[in-house]
């Protein structure tokens, strides 16, 4: 180890990187010898470990400002968008507009209900017949007509590889190249000073059968041990690799710096013992230490990697690319993307005066799809009046010339919109979902989106998919969840709403653009039928279209 310390280590500008330490060989289990669990809640409230690049006090200090103080980075631009939706205050209505259908049953339903941990961070993944979701701490499989196959605690998952030990901010996926799905959390065992990348990689398409574990130690930067804990966690994956990514953070829960772990995909997919790099300590190009890097979720075959972080001044956008040369150390190369000024949001409040969170400035997620790069996330917005507002500023970034190719800030007066999460079809339509609550409305959970010829900078009214009936808890996710199904033209949607006062939910709904020639190419065939599940399958979607 000691020789590989001093060898391999790297140090550029940007961050540091060293080959990481061989991990032992996975266990193995099957998901059906989980113990029979149905929604089990704990009858102690438990917090999930949030991190933070800035301290406690000056995070609150933050927040109280940004309601009140009017920068240019909240004052009202071109670039600002108010939403009109239609829907009335606390409805169950779901209206949406031209090219963005309307979401009924059986195409939406409950997903997991409250686990007992706060906040849920809800992530969804999905195959042709299954549906996965993980939150805070457990993990479900549904069958796409919302029938719950499997539901187990996070503890339970990765019981072969680790004991006792708190896991948290969870993330599944499904590599549609392989056809195998991902399974990735953070734990950490607090009286030991330990922590760990815990992965699961499924052994065939079916998660409901055999699958892979490992537990990886969080704490070392290559060969060198710190003790360090990670939160934020992202997954993502291209040809030849799996990425996890996170913020790590000291005893003491002051931010550290932010890591990416690559590990070799064919050892992981044949239950091998993983090799990899670590890159850590990144950052901006003026210096300041990167935080929030975001994995890019991949459609396709592709041999980069892209991550995208916010940058802390409220200028720009950080976007880091990660190639696999053939028998040679990962590349990694930088680019600063100039964005609109932004800045942290303020929080939101119900009409009975309870406060939502709304988090920092970091991203939901990131999705690359005919060569862009889209995200979202939440910052300061005044539609003006004397306070500003929780609003979503999306982005469309081109990530070879390193600059937007579109951008704008959605949102509504007197009304916070949060919690953002982005899907881009192989038509580069774009799907947003968020949640949104205002002074006569309870947290909702809501979607938007725009069509590739749709005018720039701009998005479609909102649609209602899921409205809480009671106020709900302050504590909040900081994203919602959106995946594409692999026929490339359904989205499912899933974000967080209230079912009490200081109890969640989460929300499925499925929704696909309806067919318009504008959506292809002049050449393209117009054959629609791809646009819709098989009809073996009984479809769905095609009763929710609205025709543009």
């Amino acid at each position: 180890m000691e020789s590989l310390k001093r060898q391999e280590i790297i140090n550029t500008p940007e961050c540091k990187g060293m080959r990481t330490v061989i991990s032992a060989r996975p266990a193995s289990f099957n998901a059906q010898q989980l113990p029979a669990r149905y929604e089990c809640k704990m009858s102690e409230r438990r917090l999930a470990p949030v991190g933070r690049i800035e301290p406690a006090q000056e995070f609150r200090r933050l927040k109280a400002e940004a309601l009140q103080f009017v920068a240019p980075a909240t004052r009202r631009s071109r670039y600002q968008q108010a939403d009109t939706p239609t829907v009335g205050p606390n409805s169950e209505a779901s209206t949406g507009p031209t090219g963005i259908p309307n979401i009924h049953v059986p195409s939406a339903f409950a997903g997991v209900q409250d686990t007992g941990w706060t906040p849920p961070e809800g992530c969804l993944a999905v195959s042709s017949n299954h549906l996965m979701i993980a939150v805070n701490s457990a993990c479900a499989v549904f069958d796409r007509a919302g029938r719950q196959l499997l539901y187990g605690e996070l503890k339970d998952w990765f019981a072969p590889v680790s004991q006792g030990a708190t896991i948290y901010s969870p993330k599944v996926m499904f590599d549609h190249q392989r056809g195998v799905w991902l399974l990735a959390a953070c734990a950490r065992e607090v009286n030991r000073f330990r922590s760990s990348l815990l992965l699961a990689v499924s052994q065939s398409s079916d998660p409901l059968q055999g699958w892979w574990v490992w537990s990886l130690d969080a704490a070392m930067d290559g060969a060198i041990k710190t003790t360090n804990w990670p939160d934020g966690l992202g997954l993502a994956t291209d040809n030849s690799a799996i990425y996890l990514s996170a913020n790590m953070f000291g005893d003491q829960g002051r931010f550290s710096h932010s890591k990416i772990r690559v590990l070799y995909k064919r050892e992981a997919y044949a239950g091998a013992p993983l090799h990899g790099w670590d890159y850590w300590d990144f950052r901006n190009q003026n210096g300041t230490v990167a935080f929030g890097l975001q994995p890019a979720s991949n459609f396709g075959s592709t041999d980069v990697q892209h991550f995208v972080n916010a940058t802390q001044d409220g200028q720009s956008m950080t976007v880091w690319s990660i190639t696999q040369p053939l028998r040679m150390p990962p590349q990694l190369a930088r680019k600063h993307v100039a964005t609109l000024s932004y800045r942290i949001a303020p929080n939101g409040r119900t009409g009975e005066g309870r406060e939502i969170e709304t988090g920092d400035t970091r991203l939901g997620n990131v999705v690359f799809r005919n060569g862009s790069l889209w995200t979202a996330h939440s910052v300061s917005a005044n539609w003006g009046g004397d306070t500003n507002v929780a609003a979503i500023h999306w982005l469309q970034i081109n990530p070879l010339t390193g600059s937007v190719t579109q951008q704008g800030i959605f949102g509504q007066r007197h009304h916070h919109y949060f919690c953002p999460a982005v899907m881009v079809d192989r038509h580069s339509r774009l799907m947003l979902v968020f949640n949104r609550v205002g002074p006569y409305d309870n947290p909702a959970i809501c979607f938007t989106g725009r069509r590739a010829n749709d005018r720039l900078n701009t998005l479609q009214t909102s649609a209602l998919l899921k409205q809480s009936k009671v106020p709900g808890g302050q504590v909040w996710s900081a994203c919602s969840s959106a995946s594409l199904d692999p026929s490339g033209s359904d989205f499912w949607l899933m974000g967080q709403y209230a079912i009490d006062r200081d109890a969640w939910a989460t929300w499925i709904g499925e929704t696909t653009y309806a067919p318009h020639a504008s959506d292809y190419p002049p050449n393209y065939p117009k054959d629609y039928s791809k646009d819709f599940r098989s009809p073996s399958v009984r479809s769905r979607s095609r009763r929710n279209l609205t025709y543009a």
